[in-house]
């Protein structure tokens, strides 16, 4: 199996007379506050039995972007904290991996608080271009069309989940279909929330509100258009199809990125 020979940059979030900046393998300069700001729990997050959530969003002003891994940190002393990991992504990562799932693997949460060692360097990893068969998990193919129309259509909601972690899967099959250009440029934040959140300094194209069962089923609707049905189908495979294919050689060259995804997928179509 082919593999992408890669070093990253990374750093640690946590509390310490405060949610702060713990290390950090590279100066993280005027993108610092607003990592830190993204890095701390978001307002209202239901944890549940999940194990955390995801946040990712460009950093410009060190030229990478940003992916991270929060869990909750009931072992430190103030209610509320949270240790989050962040990795520092080159445009080349984004670039190479077919399944940006792969990345997951690299996220480790701290044992204790102070276990801080293996964060003050970087990483260095092998890594798979593609995901196994036997790493790859179901999820519901409802929150699939839930987040190509939060995306690529004038809603502006927040995608409703039954339960905290149910948004992961998908979001991450979505943002794989991505050409490089739209997967740098992504925002979002998968962490569970019974409100709708009010814009804050970081502003999200996919965030997450919790509703019962019955009341996501209602809200999700179903899918369309042929655009979405083609789009929804091939998120779903995660693997390269004529249509991915057909996404990433012509997205390249657009000037609206979101706003060609559509165009594009029926272009395709015809």
């Amino acid at each position: 199996m082919r593999a992408l020979s890669i070093r990253l940059e990374q750093c640690l979030f946590g509390y310490e007379d405060g949610h702060r900046l713990l290390t950090s393998t590279i100066p993280l300069e005027s993108e610092a506050a607003a990592l830190t700001e993204v890095s701390d729990v978001a307002p209202g997050t239901v944890f549940g039995q999940s194990e955390g959530y995801w946040t990712g969003l460009p950093v410009p002003g060190i030229g990478r972007y940003a992916l991270l891994r929060t869990w909750p940190a009931p072992e430190m002393p103030r209610p509320g904290c949270v240790w989050t990991h962040a990795i520092l992504l080159e445009p080349a990562v984004l670039q190479n991996l077919s399944d940006l799932r792969i990345l997951r693997s690299l996220f480790v949460r701290p044992d204790s608080p102070s276990d801080r060692g293996r964060y003050r360097e970087a990483l260095e990893r092998s890594l798979p271009l593609v995901v196994g068969v036997d790493d790859r998990k179901e999820f519901d193919p409802a929150l699939v069309i839930a987040l190509l129309k939060a995306l690529y259509t004038a809603s502006d909601t927040p995608v409703v989940v039954a339960k905290p972690g149910e948004l992961d899967e998908p979001l991450f099959a979505v943002w794989s279909q991505q050409w490089p250009r739209l997967r740098r440029n992504m925002r979002f934040q998968t962490a569970a929330t019974r409100e709708p959140r009010s814009q804050g300094g970081a502003r999200f194209d996919i965030t997450a509100t919790l509703m019962n069962s019955s009341e996501r089923r209602a809200s999700v609707g179903r899918s369309q258009g042929p655009w979405l049905n083609a789009a929804a189908a091939d998120a779903r495979e995660q693997k390269e199809s004529d249509l991915r294919r057909f996404l990433w050689s012509y997205g390249a060259d657009v000037r609206r990125q979101r706003g060609s995804f559509r165009p594009l997928v029926d272009i395709k179509l015809l």
